[in-house]
C-alpha cells in the first residue's frame, strides 16, 4: 500500500505540473524531494514534488491505512513570490479536508481506490533555499479503506 501511495502522489504532482504547462507555459517539473540529497542537485526549473510521506496501518477492528505527506512548490525567479502563491492556492483547495484523491495501483496503473482527506490542512510559511529558488509547502492527511 505505501507504494502505491507514493506512487499516486508523484503522479498528482506530476498531474499538476503538466497542467500548470499546458495551460500557462509556468516550466514545472515533478519531483520526488525526498530523492534529492542537495538543493543544488535540483533540475533549473520551478518545482512540484511530494516529501516527507508517513504511513500509518489500520487496526484490528478498521481495516484503514492513513497516511501524511507534504506537496512542495519551490519556484525561481518569481517576483513577488505570486506564481508560488497562485499554485500553493490551488492544491491547498484541493487537498483540504473532505477531498478525494486517486490511489493507483503500481503495478497496473489503474485507479484501485480513493483516498480522502481529513484533519487538518496547512500551508506552511515560504522559506529561502540556498540559491535563488523559495519553498513553500501544503501538508495535508489522508485515509484509504
Amino acid at each position: 500500500m505505501y507504494q502505491n501511495i507514493q506512487a499516486s502522489l508523484l503522479r498528482y504532482c506530476s498531474d499538476k505540473a503538466l497542467l500548470l504547462n499546458s495551460t500557462a507555459g509556468y516550466n514545472f517539473k515533478a519531483e520526488n524531494f525526498d530523492a534529492f540529497a542537495n538543493e543544488s542537485d535540483f533540475p533549473d526549473a520551478n518545482l512540484i514534488g511530494l516529501e516527507g510521506l508517513n504511513m500509518q496501518s489500520g487496526t484490528d477492528m478498521q481495516a484503514l491505512e492513513t497516511f501524511n505527506a507534504t506537496i512542495t512548490i519551490s519556484t525561481m525567479n518569481d517576483p513577488n513570490n505570486m506564481l508560488m502563491s497562485l499554485v500553493i492556492d490551488a492544491i491547498y483547495k484541493e487537498l483540504k479536508p473532505t477531498q478525494e484523491i486517486a490511489i493507483y495501483d503500481t503495478t497496473s496503473a489503474l485507479r484501485t481506490n480513493l483516498a480522502k482527506i481529513y484533519g487538518i490542512t496547512q500551508v506552511s510559511a515560504v522559506v529561502r533555499g540556498n540559491t535563488s529558488r523559495v519553498y513553500q509547502s501544503v501538508t495535508f492527511n489522508g485515509a484509504v479503506v
